[in-house]
Order: structure tokens, then C-alpha cells, then sequence
């Protein structure tokens, strides 16, 4: 399977889940619990995290949700990510 297919495969079966943690389906299929921040308004210019695996983490356009595609980042870089937005830097 490419990397295309799976980002699609994951963004497909996680079409517009909101909340925490990750769901468990029959089949051991996870779906992610796709997630915004409260500081999100209704401008439409929001982006969903999910943590699709351990140490990899989705990052998604709410417009798309469905169909679009999916980056993904790994734990570690976000997390480095969030300090940098925290810092200023």
C-alpha cells in the first residue's frame, strides 16, 4: 500500500470524529478521534489533530476532513512544534 492510499484509508475512516483518544472498531481497525482547538473560530480556517498511531500524529483541514489529505508528523516533532507556537519563537 503507498503512502497515498494510506493517508487516504485514514482520512476516509476518520471522517469528522471530535473528541480525544482513538476509537477500536471490529477488525482492530482504529479510528482516530479527531480534535480542534477551543480557540477555533467559524471562519473556517481550522485545522484537526489525531493521534493515529503511537508516535505519529494527523494534521488535517476541517474543510476537507472526508476526502483530504492528511500530514503526517511524528510525536517528537510535534511536540517541538507546540513549544516553538508557546515560545514565540
Amino acid at each position: 500500500m503507498s503512502a497515498g492510499d494510506r493517508l487516504h484509508r485514514v482520512s476516509a475512516a476518520a471522517g469528522g470524529l471530535v473528541g480525544g483518544g482513538r476509537e477500536e472498531l471490529p477488525g482492530n481497525t482504529v479510528v482516530p478521534a479527531w480534535r480542534k482547538s477551543s480557540y477555533s473560530g467559524c471562519n473556517g480556517n481550522c485545522v484537526e489533530v489525531a493521534e493515529l498511531s503511537p508516535g505519529l500524529i494527523g494534521v488535517r483541514d476541517t474543510k476537507d476532513a472526508a476526502h483530504g489529505p492528511v500530514l503526517l508528523v511524528g510525536t517528537a516533532s510535534w511536540k517541538s512544534f507546540l513549544e516553538s507556537i508557546k515560545n514565540g519563537s
